[in-house]
């Protein structure tokens, strides 16, 4: 109930911690919530994730300083998917997973209930980050609810070590989204979205032999927003299909991948459009499937904070300001 002890700001060495542990996904202080509707390889990604933070070898991203040991805090399944997941990316990737310290715990109880356990688990591994799945069911209450949303984040911020927490989208958001391509964020409580130092959305698409998966910055507490990361990721199953050999995140250049474009925000996706050439806002509007009154309201928002990015034309066509 005290708090930390007091510190002196003017003697405090800015130099001694690197600010990420995970660069761009997770820094040494506050953490990423990293949010998808079912079935878009959120799981398997953060495992990914905390597998390049325990071996600092670059599945997804680039470890920043020494590997840490990494606890998966799992409230939706048990060890063995996981586990399968995590022999095929050391497969994948060539890895010894020896040399990779990831730990499973299953919870029942909420985390408000389970972290002093939680916080003794991660003493006597030498836990250096956390994942968290799902915020949802390690909530003790109503998703909607902020004490219980404040609560929960209060209890990761007990933990003491870096947090990736996994979260959901409402169905409403994902038809809200089809229809103004704009994202409404992790399900619940918008003290979800305000708590977290970093959010990132994950969308993916079927591909030949896996998932094409983008990461969108949708939140920085400090710095810009990173831009959006693209991974092919490439599974072999066995010969009945039922069981995952080898998997691999290759990185992939979002502005390139045409499967990615109907997956980016808005913004990008005019921009990338109007990089072939002008386009009035109805022809905008019919590319990208939105209302023209919303791609009008987007290019406006293009050049707000005094940069022009786009200009309208006297034709009422609209194009790049350094085209």
């Amino acid at each position: 109930r005290r708090g930390d002890d007091v510190v002196d700001l003017r003697k405090v060495d800015t130099t001694q911690r690197s600010r990420w542990v995970l660069h761009p996904y997770l820094e040494a202080a506050g953490p990423t919530t990293i949010y998808a509707d079912g079935g878009q390889g959120k799981s398997f990604f953060a495992l990914a994730l905390a597998m390049t933070i325990a071996s600092s070898e670059p599945i997804c991203a680039h470890g920043v300083g020494d590997p840490l040991p990494v606890l998966y805090g799992d409230w939706e399944t048990d060890q063995f998917p996981h586990a399968e997941r995590f022999q095929a990316l050391c497969v994948g990737h060539k890895i010894d997973p020896a040399k990779v310290p990831i730990f499973h715990q299953r919870f029942t109880a909420s985390l408000d209930d389970s972290a002093p356990a939680l916080q003794g688990r991660i003493e006597e591994q030498g836990i250096g980050a956390v994942i968290i799945d799902s915020l949802g069911m390690a909530r003790a209450g109503e998703a909607e609810s902020s004490h219980a949303t404040i609560a929960t984040f209060r209890a990761i911020r007990s933990l003491g070590v870096p947090v990736i927490i996994i979260d959901h989208v409402a169905k409403s958001h994902v038809a809200e989204k089809a229809a103004t391509g704009r994202d409404s964020g992790p399900f619940g409580s918008r003290y979800t979205f305000t708590q977290s130092r970093n959010v990132f959305s994950l969308t993916s698409k079927p591909s030949r032999d896996g998932l094409l998966v983008l990461a969108t910055h949708r939140k920085s507490n400090f710095g810009n927003l990173q831009p959006p990361s693209g991974y092919r990721l490439r599974l072999q199953m066995d010969d009945d299909r039922e069981r995952l050999l080898s998997a691999e995140y290759i990185p992939v250049n979002v502005s390139t991948e045409a499967a990615f474009i109907d997956q980016l925000p808005v913004g990008p996706r005019l921009l990338k459009i109007l990089q072939g050439g002008a386009q009035s806002a109805k022809g905008l509007a019919e590319i990208v499937g939105l209302t023209e009154p919303a791609v009008r309201k987007e290019l406006l928002a293009m050049n707000a904070g005094g940069v022009t990015r786009v200009e309208q034309m006297t034709d009422r066509r609209w194009m790049l300001a350094d085209a």
